[in-house]
Order: C-alpha cells, then structure tokens, then sequence
C-alpha cells in the first residue's frame, strides 16, 4: 500500500505515525503495538514517486498474519533545517546530540539517535562565544523519517523572532553619534515588531576599537552588510591577532566582522559615490555624479557582490550624467538624468526659433547596460519659467498574485505647493493639471505604464479636499530629491506625506495607500487618532511581508493626553498603512542623543 497526503505529526514515535496514516487511509484501527517495521529501504525503481519502503510485521502475540509493504517519501533534511524562521542557541553544547531536543522543539520533529549521526561542533572562540558555528546534522541510512545532509548555523539571527505572533523582518539600524570620541557610529538590531535580537552584537570579533565612522551602508544577500566610512581596530579576521584599518568593512548577520578591504566598490571613493543595490541583490550600482571616477559618461558604474568592477557593464547609449537609478525584479535599470536644456520646436514651424526646455529624462536599461528600445523615454518638465521638479524617486511596481499590472510610480520633490493654479509638472510636453481648472491639490506623483507611457487613469488630482489637507508644502518637510517617499504596494502605491490629520490636527508626516487608480484609501478614524506624531521623515521602505517601515522624527502622544519629548524612532505599519508598532526609539544619552542615520531591512 502507499501512504499519500494525510496530516503527519512528526512528533510522535515512528511506529505511530505510519499506523495512524494506514488507518486514516483505509479506515480502520490498528495499533501500533502489534506490528514490527522492517529497516528502510531505498526504492530505486526509474520513474517511482517514492524513495522508500517498508515492510510490516505482525507480531506473534497479535491476531494478524502476513507481511505487507508501504511506500513513501523520506523527507530530505535540508528542506526541514534550512528555515530562515528559526534559530538554534549554543551555549555550552559539544555535540549535536546536546541541542537535538532544542532543535526537536523549535523544527517541530522528533528525530532521534536512530535518524541521525553525532556530530562534533566546534570550540567556541574565547572571544566570541555567541559566534556563528556550523555542525553536520547527516541523516542514517536506517532513520524512517529523513534523509540527506545539512550544515546547521548555530547562533543565527532568525528573521522572525519566536517572541512575536505577527511576521517580522529585521532591521539593522544605523546610529550617528558624533559626540563619541570613537564610536561615532553604532548598529543596532531589531525586528520589524519592536523584538531584540539577541545574536546581535555590532563588530563582536573586535577586541579593541580604536574608531567606527559609518558614512554609508547596504545589505548584499548572502554576503553580509558593507559599511563604508573609518574604522580601525584589533581583531583576528584568519590571519592573526593584528590591527586593521580601512574604508570598507563588511559585516555578518550577527554583526561580525568578517573582512576590511579599502578597495572594495571603490571604497576609496564612497563620499562621492551614491550605491544601490540591484532587487535580485546580484550586483551594487554606483553613481559618480562628481565624476570622481571619471570613465564613464553617464557616470554609473556596476560592481559585482565581491567588490570587483564588472567591466561587462557598458552605458554607452546613455550620454547623460545619470543622477538616480532604481531597479526592477528583471534587473532593468530605471535612470534618471542630470537637468538638461533641451532645444525644441513643438510648432512645427522652422522659421520660428527653437525653445530651450529644461528637462529631466526617464530612461530604462537592460541588465547588461543597452538602451531598453521598448521604453518610451519620458521627458518631464513644468509649465512657467522654474525648473521642473527633480525626481525624488521611482519605485517599479511588482503586483500582486491577482493581476498583471506592471509598470512603475515617480515622485517628485516639489519646490512649491502642489495645486491646480501654480506650476504644473509637464510630461512628455503634457501637463498632467490641464489649465483654467478651480483650485485644487494634486499628488507630486506619476504613474507610467511598463513600456514608459504615462498611465492617465492614475487621477493624482483631489478635487475634493483642500490642498493642506492632502499633501501639505512647507520648506524643511518637503520630499528632495533622493528621499524614497513613495513605494509601490502590490499594484497600489503608498506615499510619506506632510498632512493635517483630520482628527487630531496635526501636521505629520502620515504614509497614506492610494489605489493603481489614485483612490485615496482611507483609515478609520481609530487609526488616524492614533497613527505616529512624525514631525520629519523622508524615506519610507516596504518589505513582503506586508509591513512597512519609516524612521524620523517622532513625538510620543500620552494617553492622559499632551506630548513626551520628541526623538528619533522606526515605526512599522501595516499595509493598510494603519500603524503597528514602534520598532525602535533612541534613548539619550548624558553626553547627547544619537540620531538615526540609515535602516536596512532584512527579509
């Protein structure tokens, strides 16, 4: 008989879990403790959907007689361990037996010595006893249950924290702190949720730290964080106790050090470089706007993961200075140029002089650097004689599992007032507020569709509300340009706006969730009465798990009413952009109070 796809509690002794599935399938009642279970066998037969069999006997005291035989799938070890979820602790264990009820508990299995060889785990190191250390979990040949290796990491961050009921990511947030003579900079870690992690301990190899200035960082999945700025300390990286200084450090998941390399993505260079890392995470991009580097006319260059300079990576149909670049999950790279004066004679009438438009272009590139002929280059400019307002950011829309949309959002870091009577933004020489239309506000917000038309049923306009009330100017807590202000959500599109909250008053910054249409979609009053008093925030990050994330300026709101006293904080939304928790908050300090400078969110 086989066994198929009945609900298996792999807590319970082995004997029981086949004889509750043979009588789930059959509908009948044996126990267990009359029958005998052969060793496993592997089945070797071409094309079979299973990879084992055993035969069952009855024993000499039951009533049944006659062996059969049961076929199933072993499960492969590595497919069980290898759970980003879960993190097994090493304190002073020596063996792989010492944590296998741990790992029985947290895996939800019940492996014992029958399933599994005894593995030595390695000395702790004296100066880092919390380090990430491996050990071997090897299936026997003779387990009924599992099959196959894996290298089990000890110590590691899980990225969703056991302490919490709702999913999580982990953000490592990035300190400034120039009134210490040498930490001026420190990495904290958190989830997503508010959780400590335990593991983490910024630069826990180092026995002495003579200087930490961060200046920039990022995330490289499966490698570790790079941090750019100085840093000097003692520490043994494999070669030695010796003392290390340079521009590069990279970091793991537990914040060990595991390499400095001043050479690594142009480190030497970092102050005028602008890094972003691709989607897939396959490669780092850096902008040289100053043109430090000085080989590339578009000046954006690619590094791969390693650090080296991928010289396959041409930009020669650009010949602009790109001043922004984002990514998409196709590895298409969206570019946005420097301010460009552009002569153009829209009349179509060559004895009249041509207009010199300011403009910034919109191009897209494939992976390998080429132009994207499918894209349509969008142009955008403003009505009047100002500069147009530069793109602050893109964000390419990924959708969702019920729809197809595709395409990507812009926004623009205004200069003034969004509303229907001021400059209105032109593109492609259309402005997207037709004119003589009774004052109203608008969203500093484009959508284009995938091959870089402008998407018109996005209405940006809100005819309906004054112009304070849904996207507030004021010098100092405008979006710039850079500030990731908006960011795709499903085919929908959440924008960090300054606003007045409709119950409370308060200007804040407040995420608001409009639709692929421009339908602004509304919390309930509940949420908004108590949505965070952000006073200054300019970037806001979404992470898949439905959450997303903004660090600033925050002002604590007393239940007994009045305010606290205002600090930097990470807060956490859900998708609705309703409110979640309050991931993290500076603590002063006697000396003075750190601000943040940079949140990585790790999935």
């Amino acid at each position: 008989m086989y066994l198929d796809n009945v609900a298996l509690n792999i807590t319970d002794p082995i004997e029981k879990i086949f004889f509750d599935k043979i009588n789930a399938i059959n509908g009948l009642n044996l126990k267990h403790t009359d029958f005998v279970l052969q060793p496993p066998e592997v089945v070797t037969t071409a094309g079979a959907l299973y990879n084992t069999k055993v035969v069952i006997s009855p024993k000499t005291t039951s009533q049944f007689y006659n062996n059969f035989t049961v076929y199933y799938n072993r499960m492969n070890i590595t497919e069980i361990l290898n759970n980003p979820e879960v993190s097994i602790k090493r304190v002073n264990e020596t063996h792989l037996s010492d944590l296998i009820e741990q790992i029985n508990l947290k895996y939800n299995i019940n492996a014992t010595a029958l399933d599994y060889y005894d593995s030595v785990i390695s000395a702790p190191d004296p100066a880092d006893p919390e380090a990430e250390v491996d050990v071997m979990f090897s299936a026997k040949p003779e387990s009924y249950l599992f099959t196959g290796a894996y290298q089990l990491t000890l110590n590691r961050i899980a990225l969703t924290p056991s302490i919490s009921a709702v999913a999580s990511a982990v953000a490592m947030i990035v300190l400034d702190q120039p009134y210490e003579p040498v930490f001026k900079s420190n990495i904290v870690c958190r989830s997503t949720l508010g959780d400590t992690i335990d593991n983490f301990v910024f630069m826990r190899n180092a026995q002495t730290i003579n200087k930490v200035k961060i200046n920039k960082a990022f995330d490289i999945p499966l490698r570790g964080t790079m941090l750019f700025g100085e840093f000097e300390f003692l520490a043994d990286l494999g070669t030695g106790m010796e003392t290390h200084t340079g521009s590069a450090m990279l970091i793991s998941t537990m914040g060990k050090i595991l390499s400095i390399n001043s050479d690594d993505f142009s480190a030497n260079n970092h102050q005028a470089l602008k890094y972003h890392v691709s989607k897939d995470g396959a490669f780092v991009y850096a902008l040289d706007p100053t043109d430090t580097l000085g080989t590339e006319a578009s000046k954006l260059y690619r590094f791969k993961t390693d650090g080296a300079l991928d010289t396959d990576f041409q930009t020669a149909s650009i010949t602009y200075a790109i001043e922004y670049i984002k990514t998409d999950a196709q590895g298409r790279i969206y570019t946005v140029s420097e301010l460009l004066n552009v002569p153009s004679d829209h009349d179509n009438d060559p004895g009249t002089p041509a207009i010199i438009n300011k403009e910034y272009w919109i191009d897209r590139l494939n992976s390998n650097g080429s132009k994207d002929i499918s894209f349509v280059k969008a142009a955008l400019s403003i009505t009047g004689a100002a500069d147009p307002w530069p793109v602050a950011c893109i964000d390419p829309i990924e959708g969702d599992r019920t729809t197809t949309t595709s395409g990507f959002y812009v926004g623009l870091a205004m200069t003034e007032q969004p509303r229907s009577q001021g400059n209105s933004p032109v593109v492609n020489y259309t402005p997207i507020i037709p004119g003589n239309e009774p004052e109203y506000g608008f969203l500093p917000v484009l959508k284009f569709y995938e091959n870089g038309v402008q998407d018109f049923t996005f209405q940006a306009a809100q005819k309906l509300c004054k112009p304070e009330a849904v996207y507030a100017y004021e010098v100092g807590k405008q979006p710039f340009a850079g500030d990731e202000f908006v960011s795709a959500v499903g085919n929908s599109v959440v924008i960090l706006a300054y606003r007045a909250n409709p119950l409370s008053g308060n200007m804040q910054k407040l995420p608001m969730l409009y639709s692929q249409t421009g339908e602004s979609l509304k919390l309930t009053g509940t949420d908004y009465l108590n949505s965070y008093y952000l006073t200054n925030a300019r970037s806001i990050q979404t992470v898949k798990i439905n959450q997303m994330v903004v660090f600033g300026e925050y002002t604590p709101i007393s239940v007994m009413g009045g305010y606290g006293v205002s600090t930097q904080a990470v807060l956490t939304y859900n998708d609705k952009a309703a409110p979640l928790a309050i991931a993290y908050t500076v603590e002063p300090s006697a000396s003075g109070t750190p601000t943040i400078q940079q949140v990585i969110l790790k999935e």
